[in-house]
């Protein structure tokens, strides 16, 4: 938690969001121009493995503080119905758009 006396970082969290969202757009763009082609459960695990590459060397950096994270079957847990959520949302993205 910071101190009242830390100067704001709100460029760093401006840079964050922005990296997220171009991140998310330029992930459901490839989404979209292969949807057709492909089953929904392959696209969503083709995405989350590109996003573990990406993420990967920040986790190995912080690797202590993720070994220390409490309730780690818990973020596990959500980890897998995130992928649910995706799985279903491609594959009723991919029906209606077929009909």
């Amino acid at each position: 938690m910071p101190n009242a006396s830390d100067p704001p970082r709100n460029g760093l969290a401006a840079g964050w969001l922005l990296t997220d969202m171009a991140l998310n757009i330029w992930a459901l763009s490839i989404v979209k121009a292969l949807g057709l082609g492909y089953p929904a459960f392959q696209l969503v695990f083709l995405r989350a493995g590109v996003g573990l590459l990406l993420m990967l060397p920040w986790i190995w950096y912080h690797r202590r503080a993720f070994i220390d994270l409490p309730d780690l079957h818990l973020h596990a847990l959500r980890v897998v119905f995130s992928a649910i959520a995706l799985t279903a949302r491609q594959r009723t993205h991919k029906t209606r758009s077929t009909a």
